[in-house]
């Protein structure tokens, strides 16, 4: 009976959860694509609005909000897999190996469809970030970033060196070296730059806790802000002050944006705020 009781929480937590994702993360998908990106990106001259709707419902258009959808799908990746991450998470780690080599032939055969290729490479850093986070977060965060630099460092010049030997196999050594490190540094820096934050008290700081309340909705805005710059002011300027600016006023104009959408119901139902 207490086996049937948690087999039927565990159900409803999953299903809580998935509307919860679809709220957060599909919903702003297809609706900002269709009310912003799309439209925007006619203004700027990238493809005509058949073609950037076709690649909106086919998840291939190459904007900001293939992370969205990709983040959904991993999501759900997870769920799905969740008992064996639990009990055996060396098969789930050989899994998303399996789908990091499993991108690269999608790539090859051109049938990216929703976001595949991106979704399997991503995937990995998925499950290791899970996996540190849940057993080696306190070992991380006490390894000096310095070090951690100067590990990244060494493996990077060995792995470089060795692609470039002759010898077969020191050269898929080297291969193996130089992938492993995107890999696995990625969760070691940020362990470590979590310990700095920490210490720094900026989670709790006025100016962190209020981006943090629109950093979702500034990412669904600010690329097609960045278009607006790179098209009308690109050969006006020097690229390094293009580079300042279209970054500024991207940064500004989608948090404005962001304190707009949040005054409203719909809006935000537009862009997943469910608070």
């Amino acid at each position: 009976m207490g086996t049937f009781k948690c087999n039927y929480c565990i159900r409803i937590i999953r299903k809580s959860l998935l509307i919860n994702k679809t709220k957060r993360l599909l919903i702003p998908y297809i609706l900002v694509g269709l009310l912003y990106q799309i439209p925007l990106k006619y203004i700027v001259g990238k493809g005509n609005l058949k073609e950037n709707i076709i690649d909106l419902i086919t998840c291939q258009s190459a904007d900001q909000l293939w992370f969205i959808l990709s983040l959904f799908l991993m999501f759900l990746m997870i769920y799905a897999l969740n008992n064996i991450l639990n009990k055996k998470p060396i098969f789930v780690v050989l899994l998303s190996l399996l789908l990091l080599g499993l991108s690269y032939l999608i790539e090859y055969l051109q049938i990216n469809y929703l976001f595949l290729t991106s979704t399997f490479r991503c995937f990995i850093f998925f499950v290791l970030g899970y996996l540190f986070r849940k057993y080696n977060t306190n070992i991380i965060r006490k390894i000096k970033p310095i070090i951690i630099l100067l590990m990244y460092v060494c493996i990077f010049i060995v792995a470089m060196l060795l692609q470039k030997s002759n010898n077969n196999v020191l050269y898929y050594i080297g291969y193996i070296l130089y992938y492993s490190t995107f890999l696995i540094f990625p969760e070691l820096f940020f362990g470590a730059l979590l310990n700095i934050f920490e210490k720094l008290n900026t989670y709790t700081s006025k100016l962190s806790v209020f981006l943090s309340k629109h950093s979702m909705n500034m990412y669904l805005f600010h690329q097609q802000i960045i278009y607006f710059f790179i098209v009308f002011i690109n050969n006006s300027v020097h690229p390094i002050l293009l580079v300042v600016i279209s970054f500024s006023c991207s940064f500004i104009i989608s948090l404005l944006i962001s304190i707009l959408c949040k005054t409203n119901k719909i809006t935000r139902f537009i862009t997943g705020d469910t608070l």
